[in-house]
């Protein structure tokens, strides 16, 4: 069923045609899409619903840069479905799903399953993440130009990251040349290691190990010095 929408007095927030002013939307739902009709001053729809967003601004949609879902093995917890449900009820239009899982994206085969999971059931747009090394092990680098041809739209191990130097190295160059993401999750496990919470105040209050600054400082200092070269 069809239904248009008047937002009236919003205040628009539009990066790309670079304005911040007050300004009516029209908006037209059907079958679960809403469509942007006219953006303007002063509209009018008689057919319309009116919504008074005076003191509200409307942006475009958000886009989150690391999700996680329970796709896949852990879907008792979240699925794409309600994952992605939640996304657009926060305001986000786009979300790019880490590479981890029970089966961690790590080879085409994986991530045309659930690409095609991922379209079939989600709510918003879902990109993918692939894994840098096989199994996130850290001990054998995965075919990126494979996994990017395929879809993948960034690279990264995330919090398993533990690449020696040398394969970080040799991955953060491939990528470069690919003109590939690299999305780091800077953590040095060997001071990282199972400590809680940060260092400082509440680590001091609860008498735990906290975790210090350098644990983050050391793998973004290897990582800005890779990508320098």
């Amino acid at each position: 069923m069809q239904q248009r929408y008047h937002i009236k007095n919003a205040r628009i927030l539009d990066t790309k045609a670079r304005r911040h002013e007050s300004a009516d939307i029209l908006l037209e739902y059907d079958n679960g899409v809403y469509t942007v009709i006219d953006v303007g001053y002063k509209l009018t729809d008689d057919s319309a619903r009116v919504i008074n967003a005076l003191s509200l601004c409307a942006v475009p949609a958000f886009i989150d840069l690391w999700a996680h879902i329970g796709e896949n093995g852990f879907e008792y917890r979240e699925s794409f479905t309600t994952g992605t449900t939640a996304a657009i009820s926060g305001g986000y239009g786009y979300v790019l799903l880490a590479p981890d899982g029970r089966n961690p994206v790590d080879s085409p085969a994986v991530l045309e399953k659930r690409m095609k999971e991922a379209a079939a059931s989600s709510k918003c747009r879902v990109g993918f993440c692939a894994a840098i090394s096989k199994a996130m092990k850290g001990n054998k680098l995965n075919d990126f130009e494979a996994l990017r041809s395929c879809g993948s739209v960034a690279f990264s191990d995330g919090k398993n990251e533990s690449l020696s130097d040398d394969l970080l190295f040799d991955a953060m160059k491939t990528l470069a040349k690919n003109d590939s993401l690299f999305i780091g999750h800077p953590r040095y496990h060997k001071i990282y290691n199972d400590r809680p919470v940060n260092l400082g105040r509440v680590s001091k209050i609860l008498g735990v190990k906290g975790i210090p600054v350098s644990a983050e400082a050391l793998d973004v200092a290897r990582y800005v010095l890779y990508a320098a070269e």
